[in-house]
């Protein structure tokens, strides 16, 4: 609940407000958790209330900031809130190293051109990402093992 109220619902009218504005926009959701390879504590993801989740317990969330690794290629996270402060090995699976490299090319289309779906941000198997808000079509592309695009 209080994610919904603190982040994501003034998220989604900021992301609403910018397509008003005329600003062009895309909106996604992660939805791939990482568990610690050695619960509790072992650091692959910032939630340390999560951080004792075991393997396969969910493949439809994440929490907050937990797709940056994968934004960069990054099988290390640096683990601060633990309490412990570290460096912990998160090695991707195949599944999460294809992940990886498909939001890596979404965000670098967005910076070099504007557009996630321009210089292989979309095709070779990826989702095209639509535009938030283009035609009253609010969809966001939800990135994860999984993938798609879904209604926001």
């Amino acid at each position: 609940a209080d994610a919904d109220a603190y982040v994501l619902c003034p998220q989604t009218e900021a992301a609403r407000m910018a397509v008003a504005a005329g600003v062009a926009v895309w909106h996604y959701e992660f939805s791939h958790f990482m568990p610690s390879p050695t619960a509790p504590g072992g650091g692959c993801d910032n939630g340390v209330e999560l951080d004792v989740v075991e393997a396969g317990a969910s493949a439809t969330w994440a929490t907050h900031g937990a797709e940056v690794r994968y934004v960069f290629g990054s099988e290390q996270n640096h683990d601060t809130l633990s309490g412990r402060p570290r460096i912990a090995d998160c090695p991707f699976s195949p599944a999460e190293r294809r992940l990886s490299d498909e939001i890596g090319a979404y965000w670098a289309g967005l910076a070099r051109e504007g557009d996630p779906n321009s210089g292989g941000g979309a095709g070779g198997g990826r989702a095209w990402w639509p535009a938030y808000g283009a035609g009253a079509n609010w969809t966001s592309l939800v990135l994860g093992v999984g993938g798609g695009v879904a209604r926001a």
